[in-house]
């Protein structure tokens, strides 16, 4: 959320927004409470910082201390997109590879995680 707060941000209101209707629709405070937790509790990968490491043997994703590894023979796609990468486990273009799916945003540093793949791929 720190780097991509413009379009983060519609994405928080709109999960605010779908547990003040349930709220009003089941007239109960607590389950609106509760599908907004739902919601948010989702959307972790959005709200929490998450840092991602590219390297000769995988990517890293680290979260409060926490790394996960993923290493490249695990990852069979890469596909480049407009502000991110999607690396899928899965090189069939099948309707929902992406829930089995790492994405890493790039930020600013776009040309920076490209070349680093380069590198990777050309090795």
């Amino acid at each position: 959320m720190v780097d991509e707060w413009r379009r983060s941000w519609p994405v928080l209101l709109a999960s605010v927004g779908i547990g003040v209707i349930v709220g009003i629709t089941t007239a109960s405070a607590a389950l609106m409470l509760l599908a907004i937790a739902v919601q948010l509790i989702s959307l972790w990968r959005l709200v929490l910082p998450m840092k991602y490491e590219i390297n000769y043997s995988g990517v890293d994703q680290r979260f409060f201390g926490r790394v996960t590894h993923t290493p490249w023979p695990a990852i069979r796609g890469c596909q480049v997109l407009r502000h991110g990468l999607l690396l899928t486990s899965e090189q069939a273009l099948w309707p929902w590879k992406t829930w089995r799916s790492l994405y890493v945003p790039w930020g600013r540093r776009r040309a920076l995680v490209l070349a680093g793949l380069d590198l990777i791929a050309n090795k």
